[in-house]
């Protein structure tokens, strides 16, 4: 939503977009952010959390690298749909997977651990937009490129994260009497 909102002044004039469609891309990246909310949390209850996180990360990663590349507005919007979805199913799994891995007495610390270090990414994105955008006509795109970073974790978190919330085993058949 950060990187959106410094690239969208550019895109407006490059798209010569209205107010309403502004509006529109905007919602339809919550939208997603709400579609992934719900497919995370059952994704990661079936298949696993830290499957999920990666998935969610591929996800996020790969469609705003594609709305770098976005020809139009229809396809932008689209894209952006499943930024969203992608962003929100990693967001809402990573608190469930931190809840899950820390004991109760250090588990608010950790969230709050997470969260801040979440928050660290937005000035940094603030600054090479305030760069990179006024430096031409369709620069704008190198903003979504920039989110794109995130497959570089794909690479190297599955290493790091154990496994937890993993589908669960079939439970054993029941005693027969004999």
């Amino acid at each position: 939503m950060f990187s959106l909102s410094y690239a969208m002044p550019a895109m407006r004039q490059t798209w010569q977009l209205s107010t309403t469609q502004i509006g529109a891309v905007t919602s339809c990246t919550f939208a997603g952010m709400a579609i992934g909310a719900v497919l995370g949390g059952r994704l990661s209850d079936k298949f696993g959390r830290r499957p999920t996180l990666i998935a969610g990360t591929i996800v996020f990663s790969v469609a705003s690298i594609l709305s770098a590349l976005s020809p139009n507005y229809e396809v932008f919007i689209i894209l952006r749909t499943l930024t969203g979805a992608g962003l929100q199913a990693v967001v809402g799994v990573v608190l469930v997977y931190v809840t899950e891995m820390f004991p109760r007495v250090s588990r608010g610390r950790y969230i709050s651990l997470v969260i801040g270090l979440g928050s660290l990414g937005m000035p940094p994105m603030a600054l090479a937009a305030r760069i990179v955008v006024p430096a031409g006509p369709e620069t704008w795109r190198w903003v979504f490129v920039f989110g794109g970073i995130g497959l570089l974790a794909v690479i190297f978190v599955p290493k790091l994260l154990p496994c937890t919330g993993t589908k669960p085993t079939a439970r054993p058949p029941a005693p027969t009497s004999s």
